[in-house]
């Protein structure tokens, strides 16, 4: 009988331990402090260029857009809400659009939600909008956030195909991936 009890108490740790090593596996991004997890998302979402009065209220309405992406895969799926708005100047040729002219970004921030109600935030470090073929392009930096991603820190790039949509001219539905890492 002892014997027996032994045997299915090994049993049991056994599975225990397997179990607890696929759920650690299986949680995206609750890497302990020090760690860091990957984003390698696959997105889709829309464009949609608008009119802001940023801040101090009454200063001049800057032309922008407001983005609406949705994304599977790693640290998990989320939704995407960026704000931002381009340099006044005039577009200008670019290596980075292959010699098209490219439009050069000055804000661009992002909040990404999970469905456990964590979030991240991210701020323009550097993006530009190809006219032509060639896909926008944005680099940010991850600034902080809420539940699992407190204190977070990190880099993202945001490389996005869009196609313009409606008889408005000012909506675009996008596709393309964010690649990065998040620190904690």
């Amino acid at each position: 009988m002892e014997k027996e009890r032994r045997k299915m108490m090994k049993r049991f740790l056994i599975v225990f331990v397997v179990v607890a090593t696929l759920l650690a596996t299986s949680i995206p991004a609750l890497s302990g402090p020090g760690g860091s997890t990957p984003i390698n998302w696959k997105i889709s979402g829309t464009l949609a260029q608008v009119w802001f009065a940023p801040d101090p209220i009454g200063s001049a309405f800057q032309p922008g857009f407001l983005i609406n992406i949705v994304t599977k895969g790693a640290p998990g799926d989320a939704q995407i809400i960026v704000v931002g708005w381009a340099k006044n100047e005039l577009p200008q040729p670019s290596d980075d659009c292959n010699g098209d002219l490219t439009v050069r970004f000055d804000k661009d921030d992002l909040i990404a939600t999970f469905p456990d109600q964590s979030m991240f935030f991210a701020k323009l470090n550097e993006g530009w909008l190809c006219i032509g073929p060639d896909p926008a392009v944005f680099h940010l930096d991850i600034v902080g956030g809420t539940g699992r991603f407190e204190g977070a820190t990190g880099n993202l790039t945001g490389t996005f195909q869009g196609i313009r949509f409606g008889d408005s001219g000012a909506l675009l539905a996008e596709t393309g991936t964010i690649v990065g890492e998040i620190f904690r």
